[in-house]
């Protein structure tokens, strides 16, 4: 692996604290999930996910029923990529612009835009993402 890469083992993430991970490799919408911690164990952290229409757009934390009791926690492990940490959502739930923007210069977010742009006809479209 990349030595620079950020991951969760290298972190020092307190509960409460928002991240951005990379998306599954089946993830054809978005190249980042958000999560809350709600606690850093020995193998890695439990999280509650968070949602969104799109990338970038308003997220607001998940729930495993249908009324909203249960959050929708999972457990990621140390050797997960923090694309970035340490930021909060404004009430409205969309992301600070700086945060925007770190999420936006990891490679792994823009090889992401990037391969997507490539299934296109016309490269153009990338700029309409964000």
């Amino acid at each position: 692996g990349n030595s620079s890469e950020v991951i969760l083992a290298t972190c020092d993430l307190q509960a409460g604290e928002l991240v951005a991970v990379p998306s599954a490799d089946n993830d054809d919408d978005t190249p980042f999930w958000l999560a809350k911690i709600i606690k850093i164990t020995k193998h890695g952290a439990k999280v509650q996910w968070y949602d969104s229409d799109k990338p970038f757009g308003r997220y607001s934390p998940c729930y495993s029923d249908k009324r909203k009791t249960e959050p929708w926690i999972q457990k990621i492990p140390n050797r997960t990529t923090i694309i970035a940490s340490g930021f909060r959502l404004y009430k409205t739930g969309y992301l600070l612009k700086k945060t925007a923007a770190t999420i936006k210069a990891h490679r792994m977010v823009r090889n992401f835009f990037k391969w997507n742009a490539d299934d296109e006809e016309d490269d153009g479209k990338i700029s309409q993402v964000y």
